[in-house]
């Protein structure tokens, strides 16, 4: 309303200002005044003329610039109000964890940890994943996944990956790679989570490890550039951290 305001104030001041000048022109008299002749007076009052029109002409186009103006502001104004992504807390999004397992029977450790500093069960459900098809790992697995309600998943393939020569000793990379991919599109296309946590079954959490994550998460969701958020670390071990 402000804007709209002052535009109409620019507006009357400037039709006022022509009435003026209009009407100090036509109310001259004809011939000499003061010793001026009438061309002296036509020149002078072109000279008038013009300066008018030109300060007119700047007028306007000041105007122009404030209405453009008005119009990109309130287009940007738009633009943030629909593009601006809603703020989002961890608290109220599903975050899995998701576990990758092969054949380490010590994965009970993992879980042990996971289960232990996990605040909120349904909030962040953890998922086994087991590759290899070892049975007493896969033994391990069943039990916890019986007791406390763990989801477990087996990848279906085990089957060597044909690779050349070169490459033949870089099979354990291209299975675990395999075995990411697939488990990850279980959790994001079969059951639809928009976000997970991947844990290895060799590694230790630290206390904090659900709140870190439960932190950072909504940095990651309103950073595009970001796909990620890391919690190694390389010094975690026993006798290097206080927990």
């Amino acid at each position: 309303m402000r804007r709209k305001h002052l535009v109409g104030v620019v507006v009357v001041i400037f039709l006022t200002w022509n009435l003026l000048m209009y009407y100090m022109l036509v109310s001259k008299n004809p011939g000499k005044i003061a010793g001026v002749s009438v061309n002296d007076q036509l020149r002078n009052l072109q000279g008038d003329i013009e300066r008018q029109l030109s300060h007119n002409s700047e007028l306007l186009q000041q105007l122009r610039k404030f209405r453009e103006n008005e119009r990109a502001e309130k287009l940007d104004e738009d633009i943030r109000r629909t593009t601006t992504p809603r703020p989002i807390r961890a608290e109220d999004t599903l975050i899995p964890i998701l576990l990758i397992a092969c054949d380490r029977t010590t994965v009970s450790r993992c879980l042990d940890l996971l289960i232990k500093y996990n605040p909120n069960k349904k909030r962040c459900p953890i998922i086994v994943s087991q590759e290899c098809g070892h049975t007493p790992t896969a033994d391990v697995i069943q039990r916890y996944a019986g007791e406390y309600s763990i989801q477990d998943i087996k990848h279906p393939n085990t089957c060597e990956i044909p690779l050349s020569w070169p490459q033949k000793k870089f099979q354990g990379y291209y299975k675990i790679s395999r075995h990411y991919k697939w488990a990850l599109n279980q959790v994001f296309h079969s059951f639809n989570y928009s976000a997970v946590i991947i844990v290895e079954d060799d590694l230790d959490i630290s206390p904090d490890f659900y709140e870190y994550f439960s932190a950072t998460f909504p940095v990651l969701h309103q950073d595009p550039s970001l796909w990620c958020v890391s919690a190694w670390n390389d010094n975690g071990k026993v006798g290097m951290v206080s927990e």
